[in-house]
C-alpha cells in the first residue's frame, strides 16, 4: 500500500491512456489515495488536447502507441516551452515482440522523457514512478521560470544598455567608463565626433593619448589617485580636436559600484570649458581695460576735484580779500583817529610831567588806554577774518558776535546806511565755525549796502526758534529741534522771482562784471548745510531782501578769551619782596622796544632778566646752563619761532613754565594753550603780564630747603 499524506501540486495532474477500462478506474483510484491529481482520457486526440501547463505526466498503455499513431501528441509537444519535457511512463508487457514494436516507434526521440514500466507491477513501483516523474516536471518548471526570469533580465538589461547608450550618444560631452581594472571599456559617440577617429580606435588607445602631452602627466597623476581610494576625481585638461584645434576640458568621473558595493570601474564626463575659459578670459581683459580706464578717470576727476578745491579756495580768500578791500577806508579812517587820540594823549602827558602837573596827566593816560582797546578789538577782527586756515566748530554766542562786529558793520556799510541791530536778550549758542559765521554776516551786510544804492536802513536781528516739521518744509536734512536765526534785512530794489531762485547758484551774480565773484550766498549755503542748518531767502521788488540763517542749539558755552586790554588794570606793578629769591626770566622778542618794555618792567618787579632779540640767540641762552625760571618769548620770531624755541628748551629743561606772547588769532592760542604753554596776545597791559609772571613764577619764589 501506498503511504498517505504525499500530496502534489494541483498543476501536476497525471493524464491516463488506458484502454482497459478496468485497469484504468485502477490506477486513478491508486494515484488519487496516494494525493495525486489524474484525468481519464478516452483516447490519443483527448490526451493531445490535455498535454497543457499543468499536465505533470502521462500514464499510457503501450498499445495505444502502436495503434493509434503518435503525430498528433508530437505536434502538441513540439508546441511546449522549451524547457517543457513531459515524462511519459509507458505501461508494457514484457515479450519479445512488445519491446520490438517499441523500439521501432523511436519513442525517447519523438517524446522525449519516456519511462518504460513492465506489467504486472505493484502499487509501489507505480505511485514511486508517477511521483518521480512529477518531481522531474516541477523541476522542468522551476527551470523555466528561472530561465524566464533570467530572459526578463537580459532583456531589461539589454533595454537600459540601449537607453544609456543612446543617451550617452545623444550628450554634448564626451562620456566614457572603465572597468575595474582601469582600462576604458566605453565611449560614446561625441568622441568620434570630437576626434575624427572611430570608437573602436580610441578605445585601444585609451584616454591618455587623448591629452596634450604637458597636460598628461597631471590628468593621470589625478586619475590615478583617485582610482587608488576609489575616490571621485577631477581634472582640467586640454586636447586636440579633429580640427587641430586646442579645447579645455572640464572631466570628473564617480566610482561605480554593483548592488553589493563591489568597485566595477569608473563613470566620467568631460565638459568643453573653451568657452566659457574665453568668455572669462575676454571678461578679465575688460574688466581690466574697465578698472584702467576708470582708475585714469578718476585720477582725472581728483585732479579736477582738486583743482577746483584750490579755485574755490583762491575766490574764498579773493572774496575775502575784496571784503578787506571794501573794509580799508573806514579802517583807515578809525585808525587815523585812533592814532590821533594816542599821539595828542601822549603829547599832553609829556607836557603836564615836564610841568609836574602829573595829576592833569591821568584822565589823558585813561583815553590813550582806551584807544589802543579800540584799535586792538579791530585787529583781531580783522586777523580772524582774514585768516586761511580750515578751522574747527565752536560754541559761539551770536548776539556778542554781533555786537563785535558791529562797528566793522558800519565802517564798511558806510554813512549813508543805518544800522539797527534787534537782538534777543538771551539768545541760544551755536556750534560752527566762528570765521565763515563772520564772513557769512559781513558779505550779506556788503549784498545789503549794494542793494541800497541811495542809502537805507539795514537790520540785523537773532532770534531763538523752535521749529517742527511744518517749519521745515523743504529743508530735507533739516531736522526739528531748537535753532537761532541770524537775519539781515535791507529795504533796497529787492529781486525779482526769477532772479531769487538762482541766487544760491555758485558764481551766479547780478554785480556787473569785476564786482563780485557769485560765491557769496553758495558758500554761505553749504557753510550752513555743513553746520546742521539751512537759510531761507525773502525778497520783494521795490521792498528789500531778508537773509535768514537758521543754525542748531548748541548746549555748550564759549570760552571767554577777552580780546581787549585788561580793564582792571592797576597803577602798581606787583613787586617781588626783598626776602624772596630773585627769580631769572629769560625774554625772547624781536622788537627791540617791546623787549626792553617788558625787560624793564620786570626788573622794576625785582626780577634778574635775560634777553634775546630772536630764536636761535634764545636757544643759545637757554643751553648755556644758567639758571633760567621762565621763557617769556614771542611766537613769531625770525630764524625760530617761539613755539618752537620753547620745545627745544623743554627738551633739556622740562619743567621750565612758558609765557608765549602773540598778535595771533584765538585758534592759534588754542593750539598753543593745548600742549601745556600759557599764552597771552598783544596788546596786553603791562601789570597784567606781570601778574601772570609772578603766578607762573610762584615754583620758584617758594623758600628753598
Amino acid at each position: 500500500m501506498l503511504e498517505a499524506g504525499h500530496t502534489a501540486a494541483t498543476s501536476d495532474t497525471v493524464l491516463i491512456l488506458i484502454p482497459d477500462a478496468g485497469n484504468a478506474g485502477g490506477a486513478e483510484a491508486l494515484l488519487s489515495r496516494n494525493g495525486i491529481t489524474c484525468r481519464l482520457c478516452s483516447d490519443m486526440h483527448d490526451l493531445a488536447e490535455a498535454v497543457g501547463p499543468d499536465a505533470g505526466a502521462v500514464l499510457i498503455a503501450d498499445e495505444v502507441l502502436w495503434q493509434h499513431g503518435l503525430d498528433h501528441i508530437g505536434r502538441r509537444l513540439a508546441e511546449q516551452p522549451q524547457w517543457s519535457d513531459l515524462p511519459f511512463i509507458v505501461l508494457t508487457r514484457g515479450d519479445t515482440s512488445t519491446r520490438r514494436t517499441l523500439l521501432e516507434l523511436h519513442l525517447p526521440d519523438r517524446l522525449g522523457n519516456v519511462v518504460f514500466l513492465e506489467m504486472p507491477l505493484s502499487s509501489l513501483s507505480l505511485v514511486s514512478a508517477v511521483r518521480s516523474a512529477l518531481r522531474a516536471r516541477r523541476r522542468q518548471r522551476q527551470v523555466g521560470a528561472n530561465l524566464l526570469e533570467q530572459r526578463a533580465a537580459a532583456a531589461a538589461l539589454r533595454e537600459s544598455e540601449a537607453r544609456f547608450r543612446h543617451m550617452a550618444d545623444s550628450a554634448p560631452a564626451l562620456i566614457w567608463m572603465t572597468d575595474a581594472k582601469g582600462d576604458v571599456t566605453f565611449m560614446n559617440m561625441h568622441h568620434g565626433h570630437t576626434f575624427g577617429h572611430r570608437v573602436g580606435d580610441l578605445l585601444r588607445y585609451g584616454w591618455g593619448a587623448l591629452v596634450l602631452e604637458e597636460d598628461r602627466a597631471a590628468f593621470e597623476e589625478a586619475f590615478s589617485t583617485a582610482f587608488s581610494a576609489r575616490t571621485p576625481f577631477a581634472a582640467e585638461i586640454r586636447i586636440c580636436d579633429r580640427e587641430n584645434r586646442i579645447r579645455w576640458l572640464r572631466c570628473e568621473g564617480v566610482p561605480r559600484l554593483d548592488d553589493e558595493g563591489r568597485f566595477l570601474g569608473y563613470t566620467s564626463c568631460c565638459l568643453d570649458s573653451t568657452e566659457r575659459r574665453l568668455a572669462t578670459a575676454e571678461l578679465e581683459r575688460r574688466v581690466e581695460e574697465r578698472t584702467a580706464e576708470l582708475s585714469k578717470a578718476l585720477a582725472q576727476l581728483n585732479a579736477e576735484v582738486a583743482e577746483r578745491e584750490r579755485a574755490e579756495a583762491a575766490l574764498r580768500q579773493a572774496q575775502k580779500m575784496e571784503a578787506i578791500g571794501q573794509l580799508t577806508g573806514g579802517i583807515a579812517h578809525d585808525f587815523n583817529n585812533m592814532l590821533q587820540a594816542i599821539a595828542g594823549c601822549l603829547e599832553l602827558i609829556e607836557k603836564y610831567i615836564g610841568q609836574q602837573r602829573a595829576a592833569r596827566a591821568a584822565p589823558y593816560v585813561a583815553a590813550a588806554r582806551q584807544a589802543v582797546e579800540r584799535a586792538a578789538r579791530l585787529t583781531h577782527r580783522l586777523l580772524a577774518f582774514a585768516r586761511r586756515q580750515t578751522l574747527q566748530p565752536m560754541p559761539i554766542e551770536p548776539n556778542r558776535l554781533v555786537r563785535e562786529m558791529e562797528e566793522m558793520i558800519q565802517r564798511t556799510v558806510g554813512p549813508s546806511i543805518q544800522l539797527e541791530m534787534d537782538l534777543a536778550d538771551g539768545t541760544w549758542c551755536v556750534l560752527c565755525d566762528q570765521s565763515q559765521l563772520e564772513a557769512a554776516l559781513l558779505n550779506l551786510c556788503i549784498n545789503a549796502r549794494d542793494a541800497m544804492p541811495d542809502g537805507g536802513t539795514l537790520t540785523v536781528r537773532t532770534a531763538d526758534r523752535e521749529l517742527d516739521w511744518r517749519d521745515l518744509t523743504g529743508q530735507d536734512e533739516a531736522r526739528p529741534g531748537r535753532y537761532v536765526e541770524i537775519s539781515v534785512r535791507d529795504n533796497g530794489t529787492g529781486m525779482p522771482p526769477d532772479i531769487l531762485v538762482r541766487a544760491f547758484e555758485p558764481f551766479f551774480t547780478t554785480k556787473p562784471f569785476g564786482q563780485g565773484t557769485g560765491l557769496g550766498l553758495s558758500q554761505l549755503y553749504g557753510f550752513l548745510r555743513q553746520s546742521g542748518g539751512f537759510v531761507r531767502l525773502e525778497s520783494q521788488i521795490g521792498l528789500g531782501t531778508t537773509v535768514r540763517l537758521f543754525l542748531p542749539w548748541c548746549a555748550d558755552r564759549p570760552e571767554r578769551n577777552d580780546l581787549t586790554v585788561e580793564a582792571d588794570a592797576t597803577d602798581e606793578y606787583p613787586v617781588i619782596a626783598s626776602g624772596m629769591p630773585q627769580p631769572t626770566v629769560l625774554v625772547v622778542e624781536d622788537e627791540t622796544a617791546i623787549r626792553r618794555l617788558i625787560a624793564d618792567a620786570l626788573r622794576e618787579m625785582n626780577c634778574a632778566v635775560l634777553e634775546a632779540e630772536d630764536g636761535p640767540a634764545g636757544l643759545q641762552v637757554v643751553r648755556s646752563g644758567r639758571r633760567i625760571d621762565l621763557l617769556l618769548t614771542d611766537v613769531g620770531l625770525p630764524g625760530l619761532n617761539g613755539r618752537q624755541l620753547a620745545d627745544a628748551a623743554r627738551e633739556t629743561r622740562p619743567d621750565l613754565p612758558v609765557l608765549l606772547i602773540t598778535g595771533f588769532p584765538g585758534t592759534a592760542l588754542a593750539d598753543m594753550k593745548a600742549i601745556g604753554m600759557d599764552v597771552m596776545r598783544k596788546p596786553f597791559a603791562l601789570d597784567a603780564l606781570l601778574g601772570r609772571v609772578r603766578t607762573l613764577l610762584s615754583p620758584a619764589l617758594a623758600p628753598r630747603a
